[in-house]
């Protein structure tokens, strides 16, 4: 089961990708064990589609040979198969892409969504779901698109274990956990495709020794994974590794992290 960090994006002092400390600390998560590379997942909505394209050619470089599957969402069908298509040009290995956003739509629209991406590109398409988006892909659905469609997979972000478990049973080989909090007590479940960790960016060493089993680090990553929940999800990842946010996030205060290790990257 591979594990796959959802990297995070850094930014300078004038809100502009720094595309130098995003290579630097790419190269520390490969040189620290983790497998391959989710770029865009936490900030896809906070980046320009030029800005994905620079983030995606650099990850593609750096992580070339290991799975690389960028976030590849765009707000219009367009533009989504033209960032697909960039992402297959520069040796991605796959695309993730979440449903359309915040508006209820009915199922014939979402499979519509995921063929656009599909018939883009010849490399494989991932549905990512989390409740927060707005349409549930259940069951039923996530079946039309693997058969109808030719989706290859799913990034399930639900932070259910019930539902993991489920989905893994009915899509053995097809389903990534994207949740930190779940991952030690799912990592051994048979035909579980594999992990995309957001903790992995600050503890990437971690991170790979909790998913490879390790039972005397478990319990310290669950805590170190509150501990950023606690402190403000994407906002403490950066903070700890140094690297700018753009609005409308703001800079998460050092004393919330008080508790947990620094990273040993700093951009």
């Amino acid at each position: 089961m591979s594990l796959l960090i959802a990297n995070v994006v850094p930014f300078n002092r004038t809100m502009q990708v720094d595309t130098g400390a995003l290579r630097a600390h790419l190269l520390w998560l490969l040189g620290n064990g983790v497998d391959g590379l989710l770029p865009l997942a936490d900030e896809f909505l906070w980046v320009d589609p030029d800005e994905k394209e620079q983030v995606i050619t650099v990850c593609c470089d750096v992580g070339a040979g290991r799975p690389v599957l960028p976030c590849v969402w765009a707000p219009a069908p367009g533009q989504l198969a033209r960032l697909a298509r960039h992402a297959e040009k520069c040796g991605a290995m796959g695309v993730v892409l979440p449903p359309p956003l915040l508006h209820r739509l009915p199922a014939q629209a979402l499979v519509a969504w995921y063929r656009t991406a599909v018939v883009a590109v010849h490399i494989p398409v991932f549905a990512w779901m989390h409740p927060s988006f707005g349409n549930d892909l259940g069951p039923a659905l996530l079946t039309r698109l693997r058969d109808e469609v030719g989706v290859a997979g799913f990034i399930d972000g639900y932070g259910d274990a019930f539902r993991t478990r489920r989905l893994v049973k009915q899509f053995p080989g097809r389903v990534w956990l994207a949740d930190d909090a779940l991952a030690a007590q799912l990592r051994g479940v048979d035909g579980l495709a594999g992990l995309v960790s957001r903790a992995g960016n600050v503890w990437p060493e971690m991170a790979t020794r909790m998913w490879n089993g390790q039972a005397e680090v478990a319990e310290a990553w669950r805590g170190r994974v509150r501990g950023l929940a606690v402190g403000g999800g994407v906002g403490a990842v950066k903070r700890l590794l140094r690297m700018g946010v753009r609005p409308p996030f703001t800079e998460v205060e050092q004393d919330a992290l008080d508790k947990l290790p620094p990273a040993a990257f700093h951009a």
